[in-house]
């Protein structure tokens, strides 16, 4: 984890699940598999997937377990705007490459041009299985912040513990829409709303 300003600690990558039940965990793209009231855990550790598919109450909970908490929306702005307050990880333009933030659409690839946006297409595990949508953490090394931050920006997207249903920093496909960069966030939805781009990261108290 990344000290921040002596006043907390942040996830350097975006989670990935330990599954804690003594069910095998799949072996193949785990990553794409929803948690369906499974015991897990939540690891941050560079080249492995995000997990995606994952509510707010389950990223809390992957959290707890790991003896951290999700971030506050405020904890998360500051570790990705940096000490400068910049509007990047990286600086305060937006620099394409950088991040993993111009990838494919999977669900046109898969559904074509006109996909429904229900809850059985945007928790299809095939998704983020598409070259070009999740990367691996820490995969685009300069998406970085001054303090080691990864990912904070694009990827997928990173729930907050805010009870509105928030997520910060966009994903893949989009850094822009609801804010840019860092400034990006999406409110509205259900604390167990979960689809193909929901991701998280956690904090702890130091």
């Amino acid at each position: 984890m990344a000290a921040i300003e002596g006043r907390y600690c942040i996830d350097r990558f975006e989670a990935a699940l330990e599954q804690l039940d003594a069910e095998a965990p799949p072996r193949e793209h785990p990553h794409s598999r929803p948690v369906e009231g499974k015991r897990v855990r939540a690891i941050s550790e560079a080249g492995r997937f995000p997990q995606s598919y994952i509510s707010q109450q389950e990223a809390a909970e992957a959290c707890r377990l790991a003896g951290k908490r999700l971030c506050s929306g405020a904890e998360w702005q500051r570790a990705c705007r940096g000490p400068s307050g910049s509007l990047y990880p990286y600086g305060t333009r937006f620099r394409s490459g950088l991040c993993n933030d111009e990838g494919v659409s999977p669900l046109r690839l898969l559904y074509g041009p006109q996909a429904p946006a229900d809850h059985r297409t945007m928790n299809d595990p095939r998704l983020v299985q598409v070259a070009g949508t999740v990367a691996r953490s820490g995969h685009f090394a300069r998406c970085a912040t001054e303090e080691g931050v990864f990912d904070l920006v694009g990827n997928v997207h990173e729930w907050t513990d805010d009870p509105r249903g928030v997520f910060r920093g966009g994903y893949f496909l989009d850094t822009k829409t609801l804010g840019e960069g860092c400034a990006y966030v999406t409110e509205g939805h259900s604390t167990a709303y979960r689809d193909y781009s929901t991701g998280f990261r956690c904090c702890a108290d130091l």
